[in-house]
């Protein structure tokens, strides 16, 4: 490829493809009906899992997304005998309501005792304001930030009830990788998000109207960065720690990190409600130099490969977020917020989870 359509991210052969192999394994990728989420699911029924369960919003789109594999491993893998092709489970889940969650965990649990990765890849960009029935927090902010941290404690049992947590090599052990994008680490924190810094509900914050960002993906990088802080905390739970009984410091029995790969193909800019013929435009445009979807799901695949160096961090396309590039989660400031952050999330989960089984309390404490 010439220069300079090389430099753009449909044509710069990034992130590179993984040849990881999952054999007898069972893993879990949400939102699979369609873009990156169903490219990857489809990477992952070619790597030797015995069971893929798979997540979209209504029981049609779950039943089409199970057909839509089961027909890619009938041409990708046509000498592959019946007896070795992996399960497909297609369940419902609704990121936008806690009762769905509850529901999707409970029907999740009798089809598996237990899962040894996990892909939480569901977002919402929103233009417009409006409050989530479930927590009253803004829709961006609920299923970008609350959902998914609400969802990964409601997997946890499930992933520490993985054979990988007794690996010696911290790489083989389960994963439970949330979705992210580069785009947080562009947010701005000076101006009016210096507020954040001072309030103890910094989500509450993000979700009045007169704070809500209208300028093209700003309130979607907002909420994205909430949920990086959330994550960094949730992945040094001690409950997901076995203790080395020699003095070291604890060891992870399950990697928690986020992914994004980058500019890539997707449904989500089309769930925004602008329709005018720039905007149109624009959607054709972006999505012509974005990567395509099974590209991007390269990134997915590979997450569920890191050590240690991937553990409360972020993988964006080919390499772990650091230096500068992170200083809206890792300078000073940055840090004190993430633990507000945190401790306004562990009150909103825990109201959450009062028709579950107490798992929000249980790993995150009274």
């Amino acid at each position: 490829m010439f220069w300079p359509l090389n430099r753009l991210p449909r044509f710069d052969g990034r992130p590179a493809p993984t040849d990881l192999r999952f054999h007898g394994q069972t893993i879990l990728i949400t939102a699979a009906s369609g873009g990156v989420g169903l490219a990857a699911a489809k990477s992952l029924a070619e790597r030797g899992l015995s069971a893929l369960i798979v997540t979209a919003r209504t029981e049609q789109k779950a039943a089409d997304t199970k057909h839509a594999i089961e027909a890619h491993i009938e041409t990708a893998l046509p000498n592959l005998h019946p007896a070795r092709r992996p399960t497909i489970i297609a369940l419902v889940l609704e990121m936008n309501d806690a009762e769905s969650m509850l529901n999707f965990v409970t029907n999740l649990m009798t089809h598996v005792c237990y899962l040894d990765h996990a892909i939480l890849n569901a977002a919402v960009l929103a233009n417009t304001h409006s409050l989530n029935p479930s927590t009253g927090y803004e829709e961006s902010v609920h299923v970008n930030a609350v959902a998914p941290i609400f969802l990964s404690v409601q997997l946890l049992p499930l992933l520490l009830g993985s054979r990988l947590t007794g690996e010696t090599n911290p790489a083989l052990r389960p994963h439970l990788t949330i979705i992210s994008s580069g785009s947080c680490w562009r947010v701005d924190m000076n101006g009016e998000l210096r507020n954040l810094y001072s309030t103890t509900t910094p989500l509450a914050w993000l979700s009045e109207p007169s704070n809500f960002a209208t300028k093209f993906t700003e309130q979607y990088s907002r909420s994205k960065l909430m949920m990086e802080h959330a994550m960094r905390r949730l992945a040094f739970l001690g409950d997901v720690e076995k203790d080395q009984g020699d003095g070291g410091a604890p060891d992870p029995m399950i990697l928690v990190g986020s992914a994004t790969p980058g500019p890539t193909a997707s449904d989500l800019l089309r769930r925004s409600e602008r329709d005018s013929l720039f905007y149109v435009f624009l959607l054709r445009f972006v999505g012509w130099i974005r990567r395509r979807p099974e590209i991007g799901a390269n990134c997915y695949i590979s997450s569920l490969g890191l050590g240690l160096e991937g553990r409360g961090e972020q993988l964006e396309v080919d390499e772990i977020a650091t230096g500068e590039r992170v200083k809206n989660v890792k300078s000073g400031e940055s840090i004190k917020l993430g633990d507000v952050v945190w401790e306004e999330l562990l009150s909103v989960l825990k109201q959450m989870d009062k028709a579950g089984d107490g798992l929000v309390a249980q790993y995150l404490g009274e």
